[in-house]
């Protein structure tokens, strides 16, 4: 028996002008194991400037409500669309981080003054700028809380000198967190980290919130695996230790694991997912997957591919299960289903647009 309202799913495309057209999927899921699941088109809409950031999901503002980071500085925003149907709410957008707000020094900075967005389970949004690691740079973690869609952020955390310690190419295209409050842990995202270099750990240590850069472990990728698709999916507390999947569009995806406890850089502990490029979505492909959510209530992962530039332009959105359920055989995710959408002529492949997120029992994906 089926529950029409159980699952949806979002997915976009973006051509390389600036404008963003988002084309929106419902998934059905089956009350039934999850082999049974299948995906339908509901809707498509039309939204953001620029290129599309991250995505996150809420309903703290009394309506489910997706926030969708349209890149800039001045000129970004963020927009709130209504989960149920992709239409724009009322105020239209969170408020975007300026100067005259007052939220610190250096503070808004960067190519993007937000890039990375993500929601912690209270439904709380947290975006990060995208800036080149550099002397001098700054880097910050904002807080918008829905409830009171018109208020301004907050800030959690920031950092000058993002090169010193061990930064790495431009640091915030992509953020993902783990836990709530000052409980929170989130990772952000690099261009290029390396075996020596890399992106950043935020956390609180009881007194403050602090961070740690991490740099990829020796038998990791050389670079770029943790470009766009990041994904926590669970924590130990028994031994500290912290995993999320990385997966861009270059390389096969990894289970990462830290400690806070680490030294900076931390050495993420990294195992390369199994599988082939036509049963697990995690496998390196040619305009593979690029961004993924994994939804730790199910063990099911949602994502997108990179646009196929190859006549006629094309995309993939696609369910994933992890099969043995929430924490279990993450190692080997498979296929449930693969859509594959024809794009409008000219749709270029933008290589680090897009976001994933879970919320409600429904998956979204943008491009």
């Amino acid at each position: 028996m089926t529950n029409p309202n159980l699952i949806k799913t979002i997915r976009a495309r973006t051509k390389q002008i600036p404008i963003a057209i988002l084309t929106v999927f419902a998934t059905v899921l089956m009350n039934c194991s999850a082999f049974s699941q299948s995906m339908t088109q509901r809707w498509t809409t039309t939204a953001g400037t620029l290129l599309n950031g991250g995505l996150a999901y809420s309903t703290r503002s009394g309506t489910a409500h997706l926030y969708l980071v349209s890149d800039g500085t001045t000129s970004g925003k963020i927009s709130i669309l209504r989960a149920s149907t992709g239409a724009a709410s009322s105020p239209a957008t969170l408020v975007w981080p300026t100067a005259a707000m007052s939220l610190g020094t250096g503070i808004p900075f960067g190519t993007y003054y937000t890039r990375g967005l993500c929601n912690d389970s209270d439904g709380y949004v947290y975006g990060v700028n995208y800036a080149a690691a550099a002397t001098g740079a700054t880097q910050y973690i904002l807080k918008w809380d829905p409830a009171n869609e018109s208020a301004n952020p907050t800030v959690v955390w920031s950092k000058t000198d993002t090169l010193t310690g061990g930064g790495s190419g431009s640091i915030g295209p992509s953020l993902a967190v783990y836990g709530t409050g000052n409980n929170a842990v989130f990772v952000i995202g690099t261009t290029s980290a390396t075996t020596t270099t890399g992106g950043m750990i935020v956390y609180n240590n009881g007194t403050i919130w602090t961070s740690k850069f991490y740099k990829f472990g020796a038998s990791g990728p050389a670079a770029n695996a943790d470009q766009t698709g990041l994904t926590f999916i669970d924590f130990n507390s028994g031994t500290g230790v912290y995993r999320f999947y990385s997966k861009f569009s270059g390389t096969s995806g990894y289970v990462n694991e830290f400690t806070t406890s680490a030294t900076s850089p931390i050495a993420l502990t990294q195992t390369i997912v199994g599988g082939t490029t036509t049963t697990d979505p995690l496998i390196f492909a040619t305009s593979g997957a690029i961004n993924i959510s994994y939804d730790p209530n199910t063990g099911l992962i949602c994502g997108a591919t990179r646009i196929n530039a190859t006549a006629p332009p094309h995309y993939t959105n696609f369910l994933a299960t992890t099969f043995g359920g929430p924490g279990t055989n993450i190692f080997g995710p498979a296929f449930l289903q693969q859509d594959d959408v024809t794009t409008t002529a000219g749709a270029a492949d933008l290589a680090n647009a897009g976001g994933a997120v879970w919320g409600g029992g429904a998956m979204f994906v943008t491009e």
